[in-house]
């Protein structure tokens, strides 16, 4: 699952996209919609929505703090 901008209308929305297998094709399913995302430009209404998804996961182990987090290496 990953965010994705799509445009409609001229107005641009941020979803949650599932991405699976159906008969061998690769298909793509928007499972939620956070509505318009000009009304979500502000940093702390992302951060909030973030952190209450979060809260939902089963297990922390794959929970990323981003603040903390460090480039060990880079490969072109």
């Amino acid at each position: 699952m990953f965010l994705r901008e799509i445009k409609s209308k001229g107005k641009t929305y941020l979803n949650i996209i599932k991405t699976f297998r159906d008969k061998g094709k690769v298909k793509q399913k928007s499972i939620a919609s956070f509505g318009c995302i000009d009304n979500l430009k502000n940093r702390e209404q992302l951060k909030k929505i973030a952190l209450s998804l979060l809260r939902y996961c089963e297990s922390g182990k794959y929970v990323l703090d981003v603040s903390t987090a460090e480039e060990k290496s880079k490969r072109n």
